[in-house]
């Protein structure tokens, strides 16, 4: 790997991360909007949704703690999987480790582990 150069799977997840969380936002507010406002629950899918968007972009920015958040992320939504049966969890458990595998292979971890760069 090159000096300095972010891993590929870093940057796949990252991107991931924030087109779930802005697709995922879209989909959630217009049903907000159809439904006539927010109540209790779909307050916190957004709230989600937003913490996604942030773990992506600030793993691209070389946080380290936003890939702690990515899989802190990932793992409450291998709880809700539960929630739906066993195939949303099981979906949600394999997603898990990848992600996880992902952000924490000796690359990732050398990568995060250098100081932050300022820009993209």
């Amino acid at each position: 790997m090159i000096a300095g150069k972010r891993p590929l799977a870093v940057t796949g997840i990252a991107l991931l991360y924030i087109g779930v969380g802005m697709v995922g936002g879209v989909y959630h507010f217009q049903e907000i909007l159809k439904n006539g406002g927010f109540d209790r629950y779909n307050i916190w899918i957004e709230v989600s949704e937003a913490v996604a968007i942030v773990a992506g972009v600030f793993m691209l920015r070389r946080a380290n703690w936003a890939r702690w958040l990515a899989i802190a992320w990932i793992a409450f939504h291998v709880g809700v999987g539960a929630l739906h049966g066993l195939r949303g969890f099981a979906t949600h458990f394999v997603i898990f480790i990848l992600i996880t595998w992902g952000l924490v292979r000796k690359d990732a971890r050398d990568w995060f582990a250098r100081k932050p760069v300022s820009s993209f």
